[in-house]
């Protein structure tokens, strides 16, 4: 199963969404209690093909293998905010706060969750606290590509357009694929 979800990984980031899609449908069709990733993959490719009940399908098993994942919970509440179930995208993003905080609390020096944390915090109109916690995580890893990436979308989703352009200028000389961004930008 590993190998046909990393084949479907390598079209993915290629930006071969639909030669993604059948990997990914295979690795779970071997080991489908355990391919909550192919799930999520491919839940995120049916989103980016814009077969968004495939993609609520693959993100709801996604989440049931693997409740306590905030990016998990965050896809999800992305999905539903698409297709315009506010209040089903709003209870996804607390749920991916709650379990981001949730892991802070085990390391509260990981970055990555915190830069995650303040993406949500942002989708949910928290402003000010997204600014917060993408400014600490930059501060405890600044050369993670994907923590200034986060820090991009803050800007972005809490009106700082030109910070967001500076920020993504960073991510992309740091080595952040460009093509997988572009593709996910909502996804961030």
């Amino acid at each position: 199963a590993w190998g046909y979800e990393m084949l479907g990984t390598a079209h993915h980031a290629l930006g071969h969404l639909e030669q993604a899609v059948p990997f990914y449908e295979q690795a779970i069709r071997i080991a489908p209690d355990a391919a909550q990733a192919a799930f999520s993959n491919l839940g995120t490719a049916y989103y980016q093909l814009g077969r968004l009940d495939e993609a609520r399908a693959a993100y709801g098993r996604a989440v049931a293998i693997d409740p306590g994942d905030p990016l998990k919970r965050r896809n999800l509440g992305d999905l539903h905010r698409r297709t315009g179930d506010d209040a089903a995208a709003r209870r996804e993003y607390q749920e991916a706060l709650r379990l981001s905080r949730k892991q802070l609390e085990v390391n509260p020096r990981d970055a990555r969750a915190l830069a995650l944390m303040a993406v949500v915090e942002a989708k949910l109109g928290r402003g000010a606290e997204a600014q917060r916690h993408a400014a600490e995580a930059l501060a405890l890893n600044p050369s993670s590509s994907d923590v200034v990436y986060k820090a991009a979308v803050v800007h972005a989703l809490t009106g700082r357009p030109e910070e967001a352009l500076l920020a993504l200028e960073k991510a992309l000389a740091m080595g952040c694929d460009r093509a997988i961004h572009v593709q996910s930008a909502e996804l961030a």
